[in-house]
């Protein structure tokens, strides 16, 4: 199984190799480790394999409250 916070790193060296522009990578990053704080913690769920579409939900939902 893959954990999420290998498969963020992942995204960022990818985005790195592929020569976007740093201020780019910060901002998906920064986003995607939101996501991520917000799943661990509602959820506890630390596999990308176990995120269903009901957590993206949720998260949506979490999103438009703020």
């Amino acid at each position: 199984m893959s954990e999420i916070l290998e498969l963020i790193d992942d995204f960022r060296l990818n985005q790195q190799i592929q020569e976007r522009k740093p201020a780019y990578i910060d901002v998906c990053t920064y986003r995607l480790k939101r996501w991520y704080d917000f799943i661990l913690n509602e959820f506890r769920i630390e596999e990308v394999e176990d995120v269903q579409p009901l957590h993206m939900k949720k998260y949506v939902q979490h999103c438009q409250q703020l």
